[in-house]
């Protein structure tokens, strides 16, 4: 099994999209929503503001280490998956 070395930009925004999709959960299990309505809603929310995040800072979509960009496309593939559920 190959192991992925990630560099320490890469780990801190695999750690972000981590973060902010546990305190989603967690708010929907407090709420006692319906998780996929909750969950495309807010995927699509934090798709948009890293992607705004990604404008602001100027960084370019495809480099060699993982940002803003990446985060975005993470994001907006958990609201698409959200969707399906729903």
């Amino acid at each position: 099994m190959a192991r992925v070395h990630l560099d320490d930009t890469s780990k801190l925004v695999v750690c972000r999209f981590g973060l902010k999709l546990a305190i989603v959960l967690f708010l929907v299990g407090l709420t006692h929503q319906h998780l996929p309505t909750v969950l495309f809603g807010a995927s699509a929310i934090l798709c948009l503001h890293a992607a705004r995040s990604a404008l602001i800072l100027k960084e370019r979509p495809l480099m060699a280490v993982l940002g803003y960009w990446d985060e975005a496309v993470w994001f907006l593939t958990l609201a698409m998956a959200a969707n399906l559920v729903l």
